[in-house]
């Protein structure tokens, strides 16, 4: 299993380690061949797995049609009683549908400890947020680890991330989800400290990071931009460790907003990391490159699909400039898709290393990396969204991943490398119905076949996770 390095992580979790090795990845079917027809025609059914067992339960779909309309109840009084004069034009709050999450694991049916709260951006934007943490959170004086979600872009909603929230926080963690401006349950518009809507000039430091640079005529608008998200990332990472004693900087009295994060003394900020999709994936990659941002630097980030080795303002195709790379300082997981949307049909092979762009920034900086393509997987993996495209366990498969990486990093759990390396997976499988079943994988089960998998950590290096190829 690559190259392990004993002394470095102990006897005993080496011992765990040693697991017998999967054989070496078979050659591939010949393009145009009948082989090749039908293994891609199965990954592009695989990939709607996760769609036909929602579409099939009956009981799934009364749930989801309940949750759409307790929320549209919930977010008309919350309109009402914190958001009065602020609008929301964002797609969650003109279509619910997509952005109900998991109906069976809402905030008052899960059985940990919950918060919702507001706070003020930099440019005076009401953003909305959720504390999670364990049920006994409140119990003890004790200091959790923790971690904050940032949403991916395109009208992304916060509860599309619960699912990861909510087992970190089962796990013993604190969690903070939140809502980018423009999106989701966030405000659209910034406000000038006297309640003004901000539209103008905007003044910005020249030394300003390029991504973080305000282009548009408001602050924040539109909401699909680097700005907004890497802005956010590093906005909402403060204001988690704001403290009665170091308050928040932008809070507005008399905004209905938190002046700092009300469960900060259960908070253990020196082991606090970072989460993301999509853009939210690219957010956190800048944030925890960028320390001199943060009051704290961010210990570990998990990045779903994906990854960004590139902190300079370059245009869709361009190649990142050498000088523009991010700096690396945490040890980053990397969970990617297949596909954007739709599983698609390859009609020849693409480039194995395609997707291990990132993976190879931070494996040539000397900082763990493990980057793992999901067989017939979509974009929408990771998101908890009713009835589109998305592969039956992949979203299992990134909990579990999730949580074994931030234990390894954020708690020195010494079981957590031995998840992260074995190759007996056992994850708990979601059901539409809300039920949790067991379930073991293999990687030749669940990683792409199309693209490698990396690891590059003090325990082992491979180039290729499925046929254990060495670095």
């Amino acid at each position: 299993m690559g190259r392990f390095r004993c002394a470095l992580v102990g006897a005993l979790t080496c011992a765990a380690l040693v697991v017998a090795a999967v054989p070496a990845r078979g050659a591939d079917p010949v393009p145009g061949t009948l082989a090749w027809a039908q293994r891609e025609l199965q990954a592009v059914a695989d990939g709607f797995g996760r769609t036909r067992e929602q579409s099939a339960d009956p009981a799934y779909r009364f749930a989801v049609s309940a949750e759409m309309r307790r929320l549209q109840a919930f977010w008309r009084a919350e309109d009402e009683a914190e958001f009065r004069g602020r609008p929301r034009i964002t797609l969650t709050r003109l279509v619910t549908g997509p952005n109900v999450g998991d109906p069976w694991r809402n905030e008052t049916t899960w059985g940990g400890t919950h918060q919702r709260l507001y706070f003020l951006n930099e440019w005076g934007a009401k953003l909305t947020a959720d504390l999670w943490g364990p049920a006994d959170l409140f119990d003890s004086d004790a200091e959790h680890p923790g971690v904050v979600i940032t949403d991916g872009s395109i009208q992304g909603n916060s509860r599309m991330y619960w699912w990861a929230a909510q087992t970190l926080a089962d796990a013993g963690y604190i969690v903070m989800s939140y809502d980018v401006q423009g999106q989701g349950e966030s405000e659209t518009f910034g406000h000038h400290p006297d309640g003004s809507v901000w539209c103008g000039r905007v003044d910005q430091p020249d030394d300003t990071p390029p991504l973080l640079v305000e282009r548009g005529p408001c602050p924040g608008v539109p909401f699909q931009q680097s700005s907004v998200f890497m802005g956010g990332a590093v906005g909402a990472h403060n204001f988690f460790l704001s403290t009665p004693d170091a308050p928040w900087e932008h809070f507005q009295d008399g905004t209905g907003t938190a002046a700092y994060n009300p469960w900060w003394d259960r908070v253990d900020r020196g082991r606090v990391g970072a989460a993301g999709h999509s853009f939210g994936a690219a957010a956190v990659s800048f944030a925890q490159g960028n320390p001199q941002l943060l009051r704290e630097p961010i210990r570990a980030i998990v990045a779903w699909d994906r990854l960004s080795a590139c902190q300079a303002a370059v245009r869709s195709g361009e190649a990142c400039p050498a000088d523009g790379l991010v700096p690396v300082n945490a040890p980053a997981l990397d969970l990617v898709a297949e596909d954007v949307l739709f599983p698609t049909i390859r009609t020849r092979p693409p480039d194995p290393d395609s997707k291990l762009g990132a993976f190879g920034h931070w494996r040539d900086a000397g900082v763990d990396v493990m980057a793992l393509t999901l067989r017939a997987s979509t974009h929408l993996e990771f998101t908890s969204v009713p009835f589109l495209p998305a592969s039956a366990h992949g979203q299992d498969i990134a909990r579990h991943y999730t949580l074994a990486w931030f234990d390894r990093y954020l708690r020195d759990d010494p079981s957590a490398a031995a998840r992260l390396f074995t190759r007996d997976l056992h994850v708990d499988h979601y059901t539409p119905t809300g039920a949790v079943v067991p379930l073991e994988l293999a990687p030749a089960d669940y990683l792409s076949f199309r693209y490698r998998s990396g690891v590059a950590t003090s325990d082992m290096c491979s180039r290729d996770w499925v046929a254990d190829t060495a670095c």
